[in-house]
């Protein structure tokens, strides 16, 4: 009767084990780089707040799905110059890299990811 009793309990904690591992993975893994490689500050402070962390995955998707469809080249004269990617550098060195805090970052990314959906609306779907 008692190995009746302990198989539900066994599998509770099991869940609740599993739960905790998929929640510790995900938060090495929600921004748009590897947590376990992070060595700057900022990244470090990315890593640590889960809202920064889903902004930087969504600017992640979002910089991948405009790549795409630009393949690196510039849509009016057809170069092969990555007019995107020469942009979000650009904006990381010269206004993320200059934040110091996470309201900062969140007001960064925020205002970034409005600029690269209104900059790049032809490269993507509508629902992006």
């Amino acid at each position: 009767m008692n190995a009746g009793r302990s198989a539900p309990n066994r599998l509770l904690a099991m869940a609740a084990g599993l739960c905790m591992l998929s929640a510790f993975a995900n938060q090495v893994q929600a921004a748009g780089f590897n947590c376990k490689y992070a060595k700057s500050h900022l990244e470090k402070l990315i890593c640590k707040d889960s809202r920064l962390s889903k902004l930087d995955d969504e600017m992640n998707v979002l910089f991948d799905k405009i790549e795409g469809e630009t393949a690196g080249h510039d849509g009016e004269t057809g170069q092969v110059i990555d007019p995107a990617g020469k942009e979000q550098k650009h904006w990381r060195e010269t206004v993320r890299d200059a934040c110091k805090d996470a309201q900062c970052l969140k007001s960064a990314y925020t205002s970034r990811l409005a600029e690269m959906r209104k900059n790049w609306a032809e490269a993507l779907d509508s629902d992006d």
